[in-house]
């Protein structure tokens, strides 16, 4: 678990273009990698048709009455999309994984009783959570049900003081920017996902990058609350992306690596071999993403991730261990 704790007189900087200084970043770590890399094999457009061709994964984004109430839940899904290495041990809906889980019993919720407000968030425990997501109140999966309620205490509290208690405020206030956005959400310590790398901090916003993308997604038709440049986004770094690039041959990790992740073993947090896997896997998409714009056929790198994840959900991807850690970055 991170050692973050949270500062709610912390004031997001819009100016602070975090994508652009992780795309450097990534780069950066990528070149100097003894752990994972990107692979040195060409990749050609064949692999962007493969990705393109991905059948849709049902978002739940359509099954939500408007647009207020599509903001708000993809700001308060997305503020506990995070725990893998604590996943194995949620109790799960048949045929889902531990984050479409979660994210399906909020949908429900939301569809049922509306999104949960930030005074609510700012007040519940761990032990509301085990209720609303099914989950023990013991063991690994309560401690993740405590780290949940960590999360959302912090997001019902800084968007009740900043905010007006109003989910689109926060988009309002990034003015159609996505790297204002991504500043914002980074407002808040839990969702301040910034690792080391020797001398180099490598700031990946996984969740604030993820919930940027998802958020320009919620727009009623016309609606005055569209992103502009979304390729000023870098891929989401989580650990599925990680795993079908090294499934795919994209992504190159040396034994030492390959024997923790087929043994199951969660990264510790920051490390070495965790960073290098989530940088690889952003400058990877670059790649791709440049690769496509030669083709004349340009594709974003927020959205190779989205397709990436979407490969992800085939069954010979879910039958090898996936590269987890315990964490709020993801």
């Amino acid at each position: 678990m991170t050692d973050q704790t949270t500062d709610r007189t912390a004031s997001p900087d819009h100016t602070v273009d975090h994508p652009a200084a992780l795309r450097v970043a990534a780069a950066s770590v990528a070149a100097r990698a003894t752990h994972a890399r990107p692979s040195s094999r060409p990749v050609d457009v064949r692999y962007l048709d493969e990705l393109r061709r991905q059948p849709p994964v049902e978002s739940g984004l359509a099954r939500l009455p408007d647009e207020r109430t599509r903001i708000g839940f993809v700001i308060v899904r997305d503020a506990v999309n995070f725990g893998s290495g604590l996943h194995p041990h949620l109790v799960k809906l048949p045929g889902l994984s531990g984050a479409r889980t979660i994210g399906q019993l909020l949908l429900d919720r939301v569809r049922r009783d509306g999104v949960p407000t930030p005074a609510y968030l700012a007040g519940l425990d761990g032990r509301d959570c085990a209720e609303m997501f099914g989950q023990p109140t013991r063991g690994p999966a309560f401690t993740l049900m405590t780290m949940f309620a960590t999360a959302w205490n912090e997001l019902g509290a800084y968007t009740g003081d900043r905010f007006g208690g109003e989910y689109p405020a926060l988009v309002e206030e990034a003015a159609g920017s996505p790297t204002a956005m991504v500043a914002i959400l980074a407002g808040m310590p839990h969702w301040r996902d910034v690792s080391r790398h020797g001398d180099l901090d490598v700031p990946f916003h996984k969740r604030a990058q993820l919930a940027t993308y998802g958020l320009s997604l919620c727009h009623d038709p016309g609606g005055a609350r569209r992103f502009t440049d979304l390729g000023r986004l870098t891929a989401f770094a989580d650990n599925l992306i990680p795993h079908v690039l090294i499934e795919d041959g994209l992504l190159e990790i040396d034994a030492e690596l390959a024997d923790s992740l087929r043994a199951g073993r969660p990264l510790a947090h920051g490390s070495p071999a965790e960073v290098e896997l989530r940088a690889a896997a952003v400058e990877i998409c670059e790649r791709l993403a440049h690769l496509a714009a030669a083709a004349g056929d340009p594709v974003r790198p927020v959205e190779l991730a989205s397709l990436l994840w979407k490969k992800g959900q085939q069954p010979r991807y879910k039958a090898r261990p996936r590269p987890r850690s315990v964490s709020f970055a993801y």
